[in-house]
């Protein structure tokens, strides 16, 4: 998104159209471009780029308002028209036909020629879709606006884009989202957003901008349209050596900036059509998607191509040169535009589907009539997207989610300022979807963290299968919060920039992010960047796959009215309920790269020195089972159960890959193990262990857990989880968060205060003025009582009781030491337990635990939550107040972000 240019009311005369085109003119003399408000909610801008030649530099351009819907185009117009009518035949009543001269919109030569703003209803336009990237905002162009020239502020990129887009003689109508939308404007993006499956679906074309061009992506381009869609010398192509330096270049190609933000997804899944453009050279978005799959399947069936590249001495240095190359962005978003939607083409409708007449449909699923008679039916819910574009990335914290919206089944984008008026099209875009999708609303002026919020609270309610609700907390998909200040004037508001004034908050716990994703680009030898492994694969598996891989809950599915997230102040809590299985006895250091460290051969009983010899003992061979299928979390790279070879693959592997450290470095047993089955094997247990830690419990079950999981912590069933999680008791002073309720504003705690408290506040209220008076009137004086002797009104929560808390009251102050002193007896007290009805305080630390004792693998990756016990007042003071009484309640656990 644009930066905000910093905008003062500058007298608005800035250049003419003809001094401005003199190369005499110097850009100083022009004023910033301000945008004027869209009029309607479903209008929006587009460019029209002016036409000149390649060697002219400058870029000019203006910019019009358009509506997307015609249907509402033509009754606004119409509505306007009427009043227009009848306030000119009231003027020519009186001035006759001075009238047509005063009102041109009655006379239709000079129509337009008025001051009143022009309303054009959108004919043909295509989409540019671009790079944000890390460029400057620091390059001009100028904007064309009522015959007067602007400046505009835009980066490199977009200067690149443009020269290479513009003819020589007509001009280029475009849609531009860092130009067409005002993003200084959160209400603005707010009502755009929702807009962008219109914009992008109702272009004739996506433009996409990957950059300048170079001698890599010539070749790239060329190699696709030559030689790799040519299908009869495929196999030929791919075990010739010669060909590697043109792999490496379609690898190169792959990996350009523009593959790895998150808004392309939709913006290529809505395109009616789409073109590739790279410097000067352009292909078809179909034949470079064709090329990508071909690409992929081969290597990640066969690792061909991989080894073509070793075969050459340019290329022999990395190996493994194209492993994890289906997890670049590339390889996901052509991925994900043949998953996306469903198409069908019907000529007879059933009753009762949606059709020109407008008539609902009868399906649960959200469907979109296309103009060429066919329906788009959208096939992914937006918890699978959000976790499975993990790798994309958003400039604005708050796109990880609301750049998905336009593309899932089961939302429908909404933004805050309500429409006034829903036209047919709206109309029918809207009621396709009505059952399945649930609005979702649009606003970038709330907190990133309420959004994340937001999000989960969605996903659970829409998971259709609720002993998998809670998996969402197992997975990571947030942004961390960025915490860099502008450096430069006008980015002050720039997307993904905090304000000067804004704290960044952390994440609670249970908002895992993406810095426990599993894959990132990775820089290796010669500067050579690739994808590569950097963490642990999330067990619990993606949500809308018909498996799953755990089911540690059994049928304990949540009521989902009971799970709550709560903001508290200076953080969000999160309510679940489950119970205590297991303590951590012991935990062992981390696997570092995947190697499997020599204590957890110790940790697991394992005796390495046995190996080759024939061992009859029964509990050896029970810890040997025990380690090897914790290592793989009991399960193949199909999520199935692990194939019986994997105990002789690893057992064949120990004879010969132990180090003289007792250690087992994994990826020198992939890259020159020589044998495949071997190599499958310890990919699966680089993908369960890279960066866990081994661990024992108190009930001698063996587990794999994130880095931060400490002796003594907790493993907890959680009702709606498919996977264990681990969390941490910890020591928490209760009137801490007591002090914390009690420092809310007055208006939220006198909603929140129950009619018996309020009155009791108003009869002590009243009651104090009434003494206030009576010591006036003695003292000869009468005043009335002023505003700022309300007392600062403090409800705390239901679970402290009815207590009333005010500044003016002198006994406030027993009543939080009562809850304090009454607090600290129940710390004190059998609050702590393993069974099912136990509740404790704790902080999560880490999610994922492999055991083979009837539990199914936990988590190492998800997030930290801290549980809490639940409270219930009960019982009167000495002063006849209610007294806060901490209670214990059955299997309730509260997770905390601290």
């Amino acid at each position: 998104m644009p930066p905000a240019t910093t905008h003062h009311h500058h007298p608005r005369h800035g250049s003419t159209s003809s001094d401005s085109d003199s190369d005499q003119v110097d850009d100083d003399r022009l004023e910033p471009y301000e945008y004027e408000p869209l009029q309607h909610p479903t209008s929006t801008r587009l460019l029209k780029l002016q036409p000149g030649g390649r060697k002219d530099q400058k870029i000019v351009c203006k910019l019009i308002e358009v509506d997307l819907d015609p249907d509402y185009t033509k009754e606004f117009l119409r509505i306007e028209e009427l009043q227009k009518e009848a306030e000119a035949r009231r003027k020519l009543k009186g001035e006759g036909t001075k009238a047509k001269q005063e009102n041109p919109e009655l006379n239709p030569a000079e129509s337009g020629k008025a001051g009143h703003r022009e309303k054009t209803v959108v004919k043909s336009y295509e989409a540019l879709s671009w790079s944000w990237g890390q460029d400057d905002w620091d390059k001009r162009i100028e904007i064309d606006k009522d015959g007067l020239r602007y400046y505009f502020i835009v980066p490199e990129t977009l200067i690149h884009a443009f020269s290479a887009l513009k003819r020589k003689r007509r001009e280029r109508t475009l849609w531009v989202d860092a130009i067409c939308i005002d993003q200084e404007n959160d209400d603005e993006k707010s009502q755009q957003v929702p807009m962008m499956s219109e914009i992008y679906g109702g272009s004739k074309s996506v433009c996409v901008w990957l950059g300048q061009g170079d001698e890599d992506s010539k070749m790239a381009f060329e190699f696709i349209k030559h030689e790799i869609l040519k299908l009869e010398d495929f196999d030929k192509l791919c075990d010739n050596p010669t060909a590697a330096p043109k792999w490496n270049a379609m690898f190169s190609l792959m990996k350009r900036p523009w593959f790895s933000r998150r808004w392309i997804v939709q913006e290529i899944a809505l395109a009616k059509d789409a073109q590739l453009y790279c410097g000067r050279s352009n292909i078809p978005w179909q034949d470079f998607a064709d090329a990508v799959q071909l690409f992929v399947s081969v290597e990640s069936a066969t690792h061909r191509l991989s080894e073509v590249m070793r075969v050459n001495e340019s290329f022999y240095h990395v190996p493994r040169w194209f492993e994890y190359m289906s997890k670049l962005g590339a390889s996901l978003l052509v991925d994900a535009t043949g998953t996306l939607f469903r198409y069908t083409k019907t000529l007879n409708r059933e009753p009762g589907s949606l059709g020109t007449n407008g008539k609902m449909s009868t399906t649960n699923d959200r469907k979109l009539k296309l103009p060429d008679g066919r329906d788009r039916q959208a096939l992914l819910s937006l918890e699978y997207l959000v976790s499975k574009m993990s790798i994309f990335q958003a400039t604005n914290a708050h796109d990880i989610i609301y750049s998905l919206l336009a593309i899932a089944k089961d939302t429908n984008p909404v933004s805050r300022k309500k429409p006034f008026f829903v036209s047919e099209t709206l109309r029918r875009w809207t009621i396709g979807r009505k059952f399945q999708a649930r609005p979702y609303e649009v606003d970038y002026s709330k907190r990133y963290v309420d959004i994340c919020a937001e999000f989960i609270e969605f996903a659970i309610s829409q998971q259709p299968d609720k002993s998998r609700a809670l998996d969402i907390i197992c997975r990571p998909w947030a942004a961390e919060p960025k915490k860099e200040q502008p450096k430069k004037r006008g980015l002050e508001k720039a997307p993904g920039y905090a304000k000067e004034s804004e704290v960044v908050e952390k994440l609670p716990s249970w908002i895992p992010q993406l810095s426990r994703a599993s894959h990132d680009m990775i820089l290796h030898a010669d500067s050579v960047e690739k994808m590569g492994r950097i963490n642990a694969d999330p067990l619990v598996g993606l949500p809308d796959l018909n498996k799953r891989n755990y089911n540690a809950a059994g049928d304990m599915s949540p009521e989902l009215y009971r799970i709550k997230i709560k903001k508290r102040p200076g953080y969000h809590s999160m309510e679940v309920f489950g119970f205590v299985l297991d303590k951590v006895e012991k935990v062992e250091r981390d696997s570092q790269n995947g190697n499997i460290p020599k204590s957890w051969f110790e940790l697991a009983g394992v005796d390495t020195s046995s190996f080759g010899q024939s061992n009859t003992d029964p509990a050896s061979r029970d810890n040997w089972e025990e380690f090897w299928r914790t290592l793989v979390a009991d399960r193949g790279q199909n999520g199935r159960n692990p194939p019986p070879y994997y105990a002789r693959a690893f057992e064949m592997s120990l004879k010969k890959g132990l180090l003289s450290t007792g250690s087992l470095n994994t990826t020198d047993m992939i890259d020159h193990g020589r044998c495949s089955v071997v190599s499958e094997f310890f990919r699966r247990v680089q993908a369960v262990i890279w960066n866990r830690r081994m661990m024992r419990t108190q009930g001698r079950r063996l587990g794999t857990v994130d880095q931060d999981v400490q002796a003594g912590d907790l493993v907890c069933i959680l009702h709606g989880c498919s996977v264990p999680v681990i969390l941490r008791p910890i020591e928490k002073d209760v009137s801490i968060e007591l002090r914390q309720d009690l420092s809310i504003e007055d208006e939220m705690l006198k909603e929140k205060a129950g009619w018996c408290c309020r009155r009791r506040l108003e009869e002590l209220e009243l009651r104090k003025q009434k003494a206030e008076k009576r010591k006036e009137k003695q003292n000869g004086h009468f005043s009335k009582a002023q505003d700022d002797s309300t007392p600062s009104v403090v409800a705390p929560s239901a679970s402290l009781g009815k207590v009333a808390v005010g500044n003016s009251y002198p006994d406030a102050h027993d009543t939080i030491a009562g809850a304090e002193e009454h607090a600290k007896e129940t710390r004190n007290g059998k609050t702590m337990g393993k069974d099912a009805g136990s509740a404790f305080h704790g902080e999560g630390k880490g999610l994922d635990a492999s055991s083979r004792a009837g539990v199914d693998p936990m988590p190492s990756d998800g997030p930290k939550p801290e549980v809490h016990e639940l409270g219930k007042s009960q019982g009167e003071t000495a002063k006849g107040r209610e007294k806060p009484v901490v209670k214990r309640k059955r299997s309730s656990l509260r997770t905390k972000g601290k």
